[in-house]
Parts: structure tokens; sequence; C-alpha cells
């Protein structure tokens, strides 16, 4: 393999780890933003709730996660504290936070923005601690 091929492949490999979303030690950080105290990921940036979401549901369809991608839980995640896990439609799994499941916005353009704040008519709300 050429080294700047390899350097691609471990490139590749770094984002992909970035992206993967927070180990369970990483679950319930907390920043200070422009709205107040607001939950974070393991990379900074602001978790969101979804207004129209019941608890313990997920009614963010296929195309909705496109915007708003799921915080995925992996199968060897455990519970902590108020954090749980749901079971979405089609087996994935999601952390919620007090019953909420929780949500990144696809647009944030750097760690601790709440720009999806009130999007959709106001549906989408930073998750606080």
């Amino acid at each position: 393999m050429s080294r700047g091929l390899r350097a691609a492949v471990l490139a590749s490999i770094a984002l992909l780890a970035a992206c993967a979303g927070p180990s369970a030690s990483r679950l319930g950080e907390v920043r200070t933003t422009s709205l107040g105290r607001v939950l974070v990921d393991a990379n900074g940036y602001t978790l969101y709730i979804h207004g129209e979401d019941p608890p313990g549901v997920s009614h963010c369809t296929p195309a909705c996660t496109v915007y708003w991608p799921p915080l995925e839980a992996t199968q060897d995640a455990v519970l902590q504290g108020d954090f749980t896990i749901i079971t979405r439609e089609g087996g994935t799994r999601q952390w919620a936070y007090k019953t909420r499941p929780l949500y990144r916005f696809a647009f944030e353009i750097g760690p601790g923005r709440t720009g999806g704040e009130g999007a959709a008519d106001g549906d989408w709300h930073v998750a606080r601690p």
C-alpha cells in the first residue's frame, strides 16, 4: 500500500471513530452555551430532543435522520442513571435521556453551537441536564 493511500485510510478510520458517538463514559457531559447548560456528545456537539417523540419512542423517520441523526447506542452499551436505551423501528438502538430520545443536528457548525433549537416549527429543543 502506498504511503499516501495508507495515510488516507488511517485518516478515514479516525474520522469514523470520531463520528461513532460517545462512549458510555462520556454520557452526561454538559456544556454551557448561549442557551444555558446543554447535554453534548463525546465531540462536544449539542444534543437535541424532538417535541413529537413520546417517552421512550422515536418518531424521527429515516428521512428525518438525515438532518437529525440519532445518538446511537452500541450493542454493549450499559445504562447509566437517567440515560436509557430505546430500540428504534428497524432494530437500531438509541440513547435517551429521562426517556426522551437524543439526536444531533447534522448541520451544526461546531461544538457548543445550538443551531437546531426551535427548528421545524419549534419541534426541536436542546437536551438539558
